[in-house]
């Protein structure tokens, strides 16, 4: 099997009472203001959501990585704020997976995510910063 195509996908919650702090760390984060969205929906209910992408960097870690990062932050009614981060793997990284032995994949991707959850410490979250795997999922597409 060859892997086309691999990400990780990060799934952070945070409390609507923090947007303000959330946005500006996003801000910062992506050296960018983000794109936003939104309209008013029957009701009038409106939805709003951002949009940041590129290159991220910490004071202490470099995202290299990674070939793309974007995250996108969508405002809900139930005074929780979704955030979900992708970050495509670099080429060298899918090169590796499909290269090692499937026993050592796992730890090539348990670092990949502890790299990924840095983003935790920059961000206000609720989701648990402990226990990595459970807010994480790789996801895979293959050419046929």
């Amino acid at each position: 099997m060859e892997i086309e195509t691999a990400a990780l996908i990060r799934y952070d919650l945070c409390h609507q009472s923090q947007s303000e702090s959330l946005l500006e760390s996003l801000e910062s984060l992506y050296d960018d203001e983000g794109e936003q969205f939104g309209e008013r929906v029957l009701g009038g209910q409106q939805w709003e959501r951002y949009r940041f992408d590129g290159d991220i960097q910490t004071p202490d870690e470099k995202f290299d990585a990674f070939d793309s990062m974007t995250t996108l932050v969508s405002f809900e009614t139930r005074h929780l704020i979704d955030i979900v981060t992708i970050a495509e793997l670099a080429t060298e990284h899918i090169t590796e997976f499909q290269e090692k032995e499937p026993s050592r994949t796992q730890y090539l991707i348990d670092e990949l995510i502890d790299q990924l959850t840095g983003i935790a410490g920059e961000i206000p979250t609720v989701a648990p910063a402990d226990i990595n795997r459970q807010t994480v999922q790789l996801y895979t597409s293959r050419c046929d």
